[in-house]
């Protein structure tokens, strides 16, 4: 999950990133672009849903 939290607090518009473990889930606040969050996680197992 650290690698979530990095790519996303790297996107801009992003201004908090909260990660469970328990459920593998990710909250993201801020104003950014859906597509960016998308594009930073390439290379990784991990997906987003909207």
């Amino acid at each position: 999950m650290k690698k979530v939290t990095e790519a996303f607090t790297g996107v801009s518009g992003v201004t908090k990133v909260a990660v469970s473990l328990a459920d593998g889930n990710a909250v993201v606040a801020g104003d950014f672009d859906e597509q960016n969050l998308k594009t930073s996680l390439k290379g990784t197992h991990y997906n987003i849903k909207l």
